[in-house]
């Protein structure tokens, strides 16, 4: 065994060398073994990430699939008292009390708030009248399909607390709040 002599050589001749020679080893090792866990580390922390993807992208399809309900939603014909029945819809005087008592004509009348959903909708980059309806209808859906706290959450409460008022009534009854209110400030919008 050439190998076990030369070791026994330099332990008996050079220990300084053995001795460096060990040390150097296991640093070797050591930096090696060290790299291979920074590798899977950061292979782990890319996974994270991807999951956290992967989680928004979950989140986003279900908006998707709201916004999909609500567009069929609309196929129906609406069966409320909340809503006049010519064309275009408008609120009638019971619609228009259970905007003020769900309080979102209150949320309407902040600038804040305003600028944030007729921001969403000017994203859109909406021609007419009928889309603003369509697109103030799914926005809403998507706003009430969210777990986060949003410009929406006061209705969902309200709609929690009140379990006689139909959600899809205080929905739209939303809806074409906002799409008054957007209609009047954009007046460019006349189709």
């Amino acid at each position: 065994m050439p190998f076990d002599s030369i070791w026994n050589w330099l332990i008996e001749n050079h220990p300084d060398i053995f001795w460096f020679s060990i040390i150097l080893l296991l640093i070797i090792i050591a930096v090696w073994k060290i790299s291979k866990f920074h590798d899977e580390c950061k292979n782990c922390r890319e996974v994270c990430h991807n999951k956290t993807g992967i989680a928004k992208d979950i989140s986003r399809l279900n908006e998707k699939i709201n916004t999909i309900l609500t567009i069929l939603t609309e196929k129906e014909i609406i069966k409320s008292d909340l809503f006049s029945s010519n064309s275009p819809l408008n609120l009638t005087p019971k619609g228009h009390h259970l905007i003020k008592e769900m309080g979102w004509d209150k949320i309407l009348e902040d600038e804040k708030s305003q600028s944030e959903l007729f921001g969403a909708l000017d994203k859109i980059n909406l021609k007419s009248k009928a889309d603003v309806e369509k697109y103030c209808t799914i926005l809403l859906h998507e706003l009430n399909s969210k777990r986060d706290t949003n410009l929406f959450t006061p209705i969902k409460k309200y709609l929690y607390e009140n379990s006689s008022v139909s959600e899809m009534d205080a929905i739209f009854a939303c809806s074409l709040h906002l799409r008054n209110k957007y209609l009047e400030k954009r007046p460019a919008i006349k189709e």
